[in-house]
This record gives structure tokens, sequence and C-alpha cells, in this order.
């Protein structure tokens, strides 16, 4: 079973939850809301146009913020439903120089960053918020998006950033 339940609009530390039954607790938990602040600052970011406009748009629409200290990728749905975060992404990074790349990634010539919605991201109000941090060297191109093992790709986007096109 699956119960979920909107937060307010304004700032919460901590959710205190359980389940009551004939007067009695089964059971209670406190859960800290702070972990889900970047995300929610990243979604502000995006929504009040700080990013500028999506860097590419499919079933998400994605964001660069080149002002943090590593640059970073945002996600953003503002309708998501659970189906929108189950599958996969993939976040394949072309450097400007093949030479940055590590090793083991030189023969395919792009970095993998593959993620987990639940590893990376984060659902509130309607909305959900992936945040991924680039690579620090010269990122020439980005292809991304979601797939499912053995049923290929559900959506990509292709982009460039830095000395790319």
């Amino acid at each position: 079973c699956v119960a979920m339940r909107d937060l307010p609009g304004y700032e919460v530390e901590i959710v205190r939850t359980g389940q009551h039954v004939g007067g009695g607790t089964l059971w209670k938990a406190d859960v800290a809301v702070s972990a889900g602040r970047p995300y929610r600052r990243a979604h502000r970011a995006a929504s009040d146009g700080d990013y500028g406009g999506a860097v590419a748009q499919s079933n998400f629409d994605i964001y660069l913020d080149e002002d943090a200290e590593i640059k970073t990728l945002i996600y953003v749905k503002e309708r998501c439903v659970p189906d929108d975060t189950r599958a996969r992404f993939f976040l394949h990074i072309s450097p400007s120089d093949e030479a940055d790349l590590p090793d083991e990634r030189k023969p395919s010539g792009f970095d993998n960053l593959d993620f987990r919605f639940a590893d990376f991201g984060a659902h509130f109000g309607g909305a959900c918020v992936a945040v991924r941090e680039l690579p620090e060297y010269e990122v020439e191109g980005i292809r991304t998006g979601q797939y499912v093992s053995g049923e290929g790709a559900l959506w990509r986007a292709e982009f460039g950033i830095d000395g790319g096109q």
C-alpha cells in the first residue's frame, strides 16, 4: 500500500508521521525533510528563470546551472507521476578533449553518469526534480534521457555546452 500526502508550501524541517488503529499506535517516525531542500531550490531557480531557459525539453525540462561551483544539470517535470521516475536515466558526457576521460571510458568516447531518480531526485508538490553534477573537465556535448533495459530509450535529448555546439 502507498499513501501520499503533499507537504505545505512553506519550509518544513521534520514531518512526524505514523499509523494509529483503535486508539493504539502501530508505528511512528520522524522524517527529516531538509534533504529535499537542494531540489526545491533548484526547482525554484528554474521556475524563476535563474538558469535562463531550458537547454533541452522532452519528458523532463533540463536546465544547466553554470553558476554553481560545479556545473549542474537540473531535470524538472512539473506534473510528475510515479511512472515518470521509475525508468533509469542515462547521462552520457562528451568532453571537449577525450584525454580528460577516465581510461575505462576512452574506448566509448563519453563518460557514463547514468542514474536512478531515487539516488539524485525528489518529489514535492506534484513536481519531481533531479540534480546531477557534471565532471569538472570542459564538456562539449550531453546525451541524456530515460530507458528501460531491453526496451531502449523512452525519450532522449542531446545538446552542447561550453565549447560544444
